[in-house]
């Protein structure tokens, strides 16, 4: 009796034992089934609607408009910007040509243009026309008047041209012009003119080389006066021009009349997305271009018919090519843009799993800097929450997140 006993106490511990095993076998499968997940993503940007005529440029290379105002882009209000087709005689293509220099003629006073020296530059009129004016009595100065302007993309060419008249007074011992291009504050380009020996002038020069990558550049004009004893120097400076020519996509063979519009907002932002209104009072071929980095890239082409309005999409740098058989006008209505800007980089953490997850701190930093949010929380199953850094990415530097849970180091790279 006493063996019974004994071997039925063993089954009923084995039971137990096994009972138990189970259950914690299925607890362990189940906290297995609710772990959590956490997913992170970095929101660093904000798209906004913004007006054309606050960042849009619009300049006709082939055909005539006489207001290329990019405010007649703002609204829908059938206040167009017109082009006119150009004839060109069964064919097309070849250059396009761009003023680079705002105010050249300085009919605008010196708007655009920045000065330097011992005393300010003026405006004085040679034959009624108004030109910059800079004079200094004395022994030694140097005086500078310069512009700073934008390439987008390679130029096929360049001519840099403009006029200045000179003259002294006592015993100059020198009195030199130095006219340079600089692209992102090296010189690429110097030319130097003895104004002792060619007081006047209106030299033309091949400034091709100097601008044959995009960039930002300055053209700086600087005059160095040395004198033994006190002399009096002037120096005038009128009709500067920096004409570059880009190539431009040619028109399909047999195209008679051809208008070529550039409509770019390139450096808003980090990005730009546009819609362009427009249409045409004959029937024409619209092929829409985007700049690629080093060509034009073919990104849309339409049929547009007399009279109808329709829409185009445009990136930050696009050509407008329309060509037909007849003559055309062409009519640029409403450009509605938005621009992808920088905004403080905020972390949003998603649980995906099936259990709560407790976060204990966040960093984001890059090789040389970093910040670090310090806040416990708890998210549950399908939820999110967000930690806000007060600070804005740089475009081009790599970034880390590191996230801190209970259970891990999460880590993620972000390459604004």
């Amino acid at each position: 009796m006493i063996a019974s006993m004994l071997i039925v106490l063993m089954i009923r511990a084995l039971y137990i034992y096994g009972e138990l095993a189970s259950k914690l076998t299925s607890s362990m499968a189940q906290r297995e089934d609710f772990s959590s997940d956490i997913r992170v993503a970095v929101i660093y940007s904000v798209e906004k609607p913004v007006l054309a005529s606050s960042i849009v440029s619009v300049e006709v290379l082939q055909g005539s408009s006489s207001n290329t105002d990019p405010s007649l882009l703002d609204f829908r209000d059938e206040r167009c910007i017109e082009v006119e087709a150009e004839s060109v005689g069964g064919g097309g293509g070849g250059e396009g040509e761009v003023e680079l220099i705002k105010n050249g003629n300085f009919s605008e006073g010196l708007s655009y243009w920045n000065y330097s020296g011992s005393r300010p530059w003026r405006i004085t009129y040679v034959n009624g026309d108004p030109a910059a004016y800079y004079w200094y009595l004395g022994k030694s100065d140097t005086a500078s008047i310069w512009q700073e302007f934008a390439v987008d993309s390679a130029v096929a060419s360049a001519s840099l041209s403009f006029s200045y008249i000179s003259s002294t007074w006592g015993f100059p011992t020198r009195f030199r012009l130095t006219v340079s291009i600089l692209r992102d504050g090296s010189v690429v380009w110097s030319k130097r003119i003895n104004l002792l020996e060619n007081p006047e002038g209106n030299p033309r020069y091949d400034v091709s080389t100097a601008l044959s990558a995009p960039g930002s550049y300055t053209l700086r004009f600087t005059i160095e006066m040395q004198s033994s004893s006190f002399a009096a120097f002037t120096f005038i400076l009128d009709n500067v021009s920096l004409i570059a020519r880009f190539p431009v996509a040619p028109a399909t063979p047999g195209a008679a009349y051809v208008a070529l519009v550039r409509i770019s907002a390139a450096g808003a932002g980090l990005g730009v997305n546009g819609t362009l209104t427009l249409r045409f009072n004959n029937t024409a071929i619209l092929k829409v271009f985007v700049w690629a980095g080093d060509r034009w890239r073919l990104y849309e082409e339409d049929i547009g018919l007399p009279g109808q309005w329709f829409n185009t999409t445009l990136s930050e740098d696009s050509l407008l090519q329309a060509y037909s058989t007849v003559p055309f006008l062409m009519e640029l209505d409403y450009l509605a843009l938005t621009v992808e800007s920088l905004t403080n980089a905020t972390l949003v953490l998603t649980n995906k799993g099936g259990g709560e997850a407790q976060v204990y701190a966040a960093w984001l930093r890059n090789s040389t800097w970093e910040q670090r949010i310090s806040r416990y929380m708890i998210i549950l199953p399908g939820e999110s929450a967000t930690l806000q850094f007060n600070t804005t990415l740089t475009p081009g530097c790599r970034y880390e997140v590191r996230v801190v849970t209970a259970t891990r180091v999460i880590s993620e790279i972000v390459n604004p």
